[in-house]
């Protein structure tokens, strides 16, 4: 039997899995592990090929094993233990795995990967989490992410982003929303006897509806560290300064207190002035947010960096 090893396709087609040999090859041909048109590629190798051609191909020395479903061959148990549920591509495999991957971000030991190219789910000194329980789900990674609030340094993928994105977003829609429509009956009463400053009333704050406002403004708050601390290091998961997001956030802040000053220029004080300063300066503001965003959004589409790079080892492909 031919003795080279070989990574085999699963189901989902996306992580090769083995090395298995020819021979495990066939006897998991006849246990259904695999079938004939499981695609298979020897270390080292970029081409694929279907486990029926590999059959054909040394179908006089397959003649000697056995035939029987279940039954093992000589040296080989009778059930084949699961395979591992993440093993390198083909083009990786055979490169030599770091000693660590970099050092954890809440307590600074470095994390030692003991030689499997996967970085761990927990930190072994303080237990902290540096990846999701369940790398393809969306809600781990955004739990993940909110473990990470305030942890600056280290890397986050594609999917702990965006993962992270798309839940904050639902669960502040929903909590806004419905905080908004149990302000109404409170809030009704005040507008229906003219009272239209009730907001700067203290008694209004001691009401109900003014704690239902309270609760509406934090949940407008829950959300920005963990949401600055992922995207610093989605840019340091591509070899980026986290300075970007700094950058982009200041805008921000500028731009909305832009606003909040021409409010009050135009409400308050009646001064005309400098009105067309302070659209030209939004107007800058405004277009340098748009073109930051866009630079942003597809920073966030892209790939991991691979390896290792100045904030740590990458978490989706660990081997370069």
């Amino acid at each position: 039997m031919n003795e080279r090893i070989y990574f085999y396709l699963g189901e989902d087609r996306k992580k090769p899995m083995g090395p298995v040999s020819a021979a495990e090859l066939a006897q998991m041909l006849q246990m259904d592990y695999v079938t004939e048109d499981t695609e298979i590629a020897t270390l080292g190798s970029d081409k694929w090929i279907q486990v029926k051609d590999l059959m054909a191909a040394y179908a006089a020395e397959l003649a000697a094993l056995p035939t029987t479903p279940g039954q093992a061959m000589p040296g080989m148990p009778a059930e084949l233990p699961p395979m591992p549920t993440f093993i390198p591509t083909a083009a990786t495999a055979y490169e030599e795995v770091p000693e660590s991957a970099g050092a954890c971000p809440d307590c600074g030991n470095e994390v030692a990967l003991h030689g499997k190219p996967e970085v761990p789910e927990f930190c072994p000194h303080c237990n902290f989490t540096l990846r999701a329980e369940n790398p393809s789900s969306l809600w781990q990674w955004f739990k993940v992410a909110m473990k990470k609030s305030f942890v600056w340094q280290g890397r986050a993928t594609r999917m702990e982003f965006w993962g992270f994105y798309m839940f904050s977003c639902i669960i502040s829609m929903v909590l806004s929303m419905g905080l908004s429509v149990a302000q109404i009956p409170f809030t009704l009463e005040y507008e229906l006897k003219g009272n239209s400053d009730y907001l700067l009333q203290a008694s209004y704050w001691e009401s109900t509806g003014g704690i239902l406002q309270i609760l509406q403004l934090v949940v407008g708050f829950i959300f920005i560290f963990p949401t600055i601390s992922v995207a610093v290091r989605r840019m340091h998961d591509l070899g980026k300064s986290g300075v970007f997001i700094g950058i982009f956030v200041a805008v921000m802040v500028g731009f909305y207190g832009s606003i909040a000053a021409l409010f009050y220029q135009l409400v308050e004080s009646h001064d005309t002035a400098s009105i067309g300063t302070w659209v030209l300066l939004i107007l800058g503001l405004g277009a340098a947010i748009i073109g930051m965003g866009i630079r942003l959004l597809i920073y966030c589409c892209r790939d991991s960096q691979q390896g290792r790079n100045q904030y740590g080892l990458s978490i989706k492909y660990p081997c370069k």
